[in-house]
C-alpha cells in the first residue's frame, strides 16, 4: 500500500475540510511578523522625534534600521493592498485562505484577526503621518515612509472598491 493512499483525501482545491493549508498557514505567520517589525521599527523612529537635534540621540536609528522600514513597510503594505484587492464582494478580507466550509468560529477569528490586521496598518500610517507633520527633517526615512503610506492608503482604498481610473 503506498503512502498516498494513508494520506488524507483533500477537497476545494487541496484544502482540508475546516483546516487552512500549511502554506497559508506559515505565510500567515510572515505576515503578522513582518507587521510586528513594522510597528518596532516606526515606533523606535517615532521616539527619536522627541529628541534635541543631537548625532548621537539620531543615531539610534541606523541606516540599517531605515532600510528596514522602507522594505518591511512596503511588503506590509503590499499584502494589504493584493489582499483588499482579492477580496470578493460581501467576504472578509483573507476569507480564501479558509475552506469552503469553514465554521462560525474559524469566520469569527478570521474577521477579529483581519480588523487587527488592517486596523493596525492604518493606525501606524496615520501616526506617523501626523508625527512627521511637525518634524519632517528629523528622520527622513520616516517622513519619507508617512508619504508613502499616504499614496498606499489610497491604492488601498482603489483595490477595496474596486474604482478603476476614468470610471
Amino acid at each position: 500500500m503506498s503512502i498516498e493512499n494513508q494520506l488524507p483525501q483533500t477537497v476545494d482545491g487541496g484544502k482540508l475540510p475546516g483546516i487552512m493549508t500549511f502554506r497559508s498557514a506559515f505565510g500567515a505567520i510572515i505576515v503578522v511578523l513582518l507587521l510586528v517589525l513594522y510597528v518596532l521599527l516606526v515606533r523606535s523612529a517615532i521616539s527619536l522625534l522627541d529628541c534635541t537635534p543631537q548625532p548621537a540621540c539620531l543615531a539610534q536609528f541606523t541606516d540599517s534600521m531605515a532600510l528596514a522600514l522602507s522594505s518591511i513597510s512596503g511588503l506590509v503594505s503590499a499584502v494589504v493592498i493584493a489582499e483588499l484587492a482579492l477580496t470578493v464582494p460581501g467576504n472578509p478580507p483573507f476569507r480564501r485562505l479558509l475552506p469552503d466550509r469553514a465554521g462560525r468560529t474559524a469566520l469569527t477569528v478570521l474577521r477579529i484577526l483581519t480588523v487587527l490586521y488592517l486596523g493596525t496598518w492604518l493606525a501606524v500610517g496615520i501616526w506617523v503621518l501626523v508625527a512627521t507633520w511637525q518634524r519632517a527633517e528629523m528622520v527622513p526615512s520616516l517622513t519619507a515612509l508617512g508619504r508613502s503610506w499616504l499614496g498606499l492608503a489610497v491604492a488601498a482604498g482603489y483595490a477595496y472598491f474596486g474604482i478603476k481610473p476614468g470610471s
